[in-house]
């Protein structure tokens, strides 16, 4: 699982992410079946203005779940899509920042391997 094993490399090293890495998370982000659907219905919301923006800026409440890596590597995620439409062709052209901070902010209390793994690196940070 390149992504999240990167994620979480970068993460305990204290490091950015690599090209490589961050190329992977891109891509998985860009063909998830949940990051299509927000864009989707964000667009379809605005389609009779010229520009929007959609926000989702509440604790990451994207879930990325369709793909296990990508899950692994960022379960969830904030977004801003904004749109403007192109008079000319009456396309819209997208611009859309995915952002997470991949901090091991708290604990969690269940049993799944990715909590054990989040719990694992809060202990490493602190």
């Amino acid at each position: 699982m390149p992504a999240s094993s990167g994620m979480l490399n970068s993460a305990l090293a204290g490091t950015s992410l690599n090209n490589a890495t961050m190329n992977i998370v891109t891509n998985k982000i860009k063909n998830s079946s949940e990051m299509k659907k927000e864009v989707n219905k964000c667009v379809s919301n605005n389609k009779n203005k010229n520009y929007f923006v959609c926000e989702d800026y509440v604790n990451g409440s994207t879930g990325f779940v369709s793909d296990k890596d990508l899950h692994g590597a960022v379960q969830h995620a904030n977004y801003i899509i904004q749109g403007i439409k192109n008079d000319s062709t009456n396309a819209i052209d997208l611009n859309v920042i995915v952002y997470d901070i991949y901090d091991f902010d708290k604990w969690r209390w269940s049993f799944k391997w990715l909590d054990w793994a989040n719990n694992f690196g809060l202990h490493i940070k602190h």
